[in-house]
């Protein structure tokens, strides 16, 4: 069974959620993308937040076109950058 990726504390020590994220929107690729597909293999807490972040992207796209209004936007951009910037 596999952990939920925040009960493992998202990303490991030195991982970067916006490699992560590019990766699991399908953005990342040539070497880059091998790199980070080796580490996943042998790292569960990345492992599970890439996973997380597939299921999430799958969701959002299934749910068809919407208008998010633009301060929710602004917001979840401003949270994100702020997730990105995290140790």
């Amino acid at each position: 069974m596999t952990s939920h990726p925040l009960a493992l504390g998202g990303p490991g020590p030195g991982c970067s959620i916006g490699r992560l994220r590019r990766l699991a929107a399908g953005e990342l690729t040539g070497d880059a993308r091998t790199r980070l597909e080796e580490h996943l293999a042998g790292c569960a807490r990345c492992q599970a937040s890439c996973d997380s972040l597939k299921r999430t992207l799958a969701l959002c796209r299934a749910s068809g076109p919407t208008t998010v209004p633009s301060p929710v936007q602004d917001a979840v951009r401003q949270a994100l950058a702020a997730l990105a910037e995290t140790p």
